[in-house]
């Protein structure tokens, strides 16, 4: 072989060594606590939508929302997708919607007039007015399908003026406004109903209050600051439990308030619940925690500004669309 021949073959084996190895690829697990679920496909678009509602609620049937698109306005889509309907124009911005079996629920009027619409599709009607439902930005209005939960500050001395506000109902066929409870103090930040109880969050605490009447039983959340956002199911409470601005954790209890299990050592919002996780907001996305305190998923890069959930799937919404996750 041919001197320069040698040398050609000699480059073309030694040219990897002398540009020296190349480093191992560096392989970026996720955190311990922050597991990305590859199990679940990407969510579905169901309907574009443009809200800043904090309140989603679901059915057999479809997802409700208040959207801001095209003036103001009570929709909802088929849970498999398609046109949207519009149920109601109008509303508060922002604004939420509860249902029952029969009616969807909201405010309007600058949250003077609670409105309902039949779920089917019909004329709104105003059951109860002159009410200042208060806030419209919160999840605060409820139905268990006989009432309609709201939180106020126009009854007896409850007022705007001495910092207190009022936890009434309204027969969702209509009628007189009942006081339930006339000591909810400060901005309050949640409410949610069962079979049994009526849950709500001030700036006192969290608190369970029977339907008959009976004393509130205080949660002991181990909050600093208090008006803490929550979610149930029933049978279990989340709760946002706020050590500073900022800080805190996200705590399970039972609703009897016992069995407090911490599920993260950092702040989420958006919360919902059953008996497959807690869901929530947290880093700009979608995860949800397992009860018994063992670790977190991150289900969607999408940051939910409101969840809903039933049986077998996620409903969410990122502010341009409802969204939905197979669970």
């Amino acid at each position: 072989m041919q001197r320069g021949s040698v040398l050609a073959l000699l480059f073309v084996l030694l040219a990897p060594l002398l540009a020296g190895c190349p480093s191992a690829p560096v392989v970026q697990t996720p955190d311990a606590q922050a597991v990305v679920d590859l199990g679940l496909a990407p969510p579905v678009t169901l309907a574009p939508a443009q809200t800043t509602t904090s309140c989603l609620a679901v059915d057999a049937n479809a997802v409700y929302w208040t959207d801001q698109g095209s003036g103001n306005r009570v929709m909802k889509v088929a849970l498999a997708g398609g046109a949207p309907q519009v149920l109601a124009t109008g509303g508060d911005k922002p604004g939420c919607v509860a249902i029952d079996q029969t009616n969807a629920y909201y405010t309007d009027g600058g949250s003077a007039t609670l409105m309902k619409v039949p779920l089917a599709g019909g004329a709104p009607a105003a059951l109860a007015q002159n009410q200042h439902v208060l806030p419209e930005r919160k999840p605060l209005l409820a139905s268990d399908g006989s009432f309609v939960y709201f939180i106020t500050d126009v009854y007896g001395d409850v007022d705007a003026y001495n910092n207190k506000n009022a936890i009434v109902r309204v027969p969702i066929s209509g009628g007189p406004v009942e006081v339930l409870v006339a000591e909810v103090i400060g901005d309050p930040a949640g409410l949610a109903v069962d079979t049994a109880n009526v849950y709500f969050s001030d700036s006192t605490g969290v608190y369970a209050q029977p339907k008959s009447g009976a004393a509130p039983l205080a949660i002991p959340a181990m909050s600093t600051i208090h008006s803490n956002s929550f979610a149930t199911d029933g049978v279990n409470l989340v709760i946002a439990e706020v050590s500073a601005i900022g800080q805190g954790d996200l705590a399970l209890f039972r609703t009897d308030g016992n069995g407090r299990t911490v599920l993260s050592s950092t702040l989420a919002s958006s919360l919902a619940i059953d008996a497959s996780g807690v869901y929530a907001k947290m880093n700009n996305a979608l995860v949800r925690f397992k009860l018994d305190g063992s670790g977190m998923a991150t289900l969607a890069s999408s940051a939910p500004r409101a969840i809903a959930l039933d049986s077998a799937n996620i409903y969410f919404t990122d502010g341009a669309s409802i969204l939905k996750l197979s669970k």
